[in-house]
């Protein structure tokens, strides 16, 4: 049998099209228990600020640091058998996860930055502000990533941009409960992708 250049060329793109969706659905897979982890952080630490502001506070802070561990443990039991590849394979799969955790301390340096200039004047303000940056992490993260990680940054950010604007009494529990689940909800989804 006889392949043309152009039958080549297009079999060759469809492989290129399937390994680009492969990959991207892995990455769906990996992210999930982050986006997770995070929305139930989300959801029970404004919970918990809504019912009494001191004691949320240390939910938020204690909550971050738990799921921030929790995450190291979900990143590191998610990487790859390093015994069975090359030292070059090895290399590339160090400088992805040194791009990552970069992109992780740069994604809380950002904010911090933002607050030590332009401090919120009241705790419904902060929240919304650190929510809306970290939702805006998401849409940047789909752009590159896939499409579902930016629609999840999507829903959270027009949740809290409504429930400030529209629910003020009840924005930080309407932001815990909504921006959480939808992060929630996204991070199943993107478990089945």
């Amino acid at each position: 049998m006889v392949v043309s250049k152009d039958e080549a060329a297009q079999a060759l793109a469809e492989i290129g099209q399937a390994e680009e969706r492969a990959s991207r659905l892995r990455g769906y897979r990996y992210g999930a228990p982050y986006v997770l982890l995070w929305g139930v952080l989300w959801m029970v630490a404004n919970t918990a600020v809504a019912i009494d502001e001191r004691i949320g506070g240390w939910v938020w802070w204690g909550g971050v640091a738990v799921v921030m561990i929790a995450s190291a443990v979900i990143g590191s039991r998610q990487g790859p058998d390093f015994t069975r590849m090359s030292e070059m394979e090895r290399s590339k799969y160090k400088r992805f996860g040194q791009k990552w955790a970069l992109t992780g301390l740069l994604s809380w340096a950002a904010p911090c930055s933002v607050f030590a200039i332009f401090w919120p004047s009241s705790a419904m303000q902060y929240n919304a502000s650190l929510l809306l940056i970290w939702m805006f992490v998401y849409m940047i993260g789909g752009i590159w990533v896939g499409w579902r990680l930016f629609w999840i940054g999507f829903a959270g950010a027009a949740a809290i941009l409504g429930g400030y604007f529209l629910l003020r009494p009840h924005f930080i529990l309407w932001s815990g409960l909504v921006g959480g689940g939808a992060m929630i909800a996204g991070g199943l989804w993107m478990r089945k992708a």
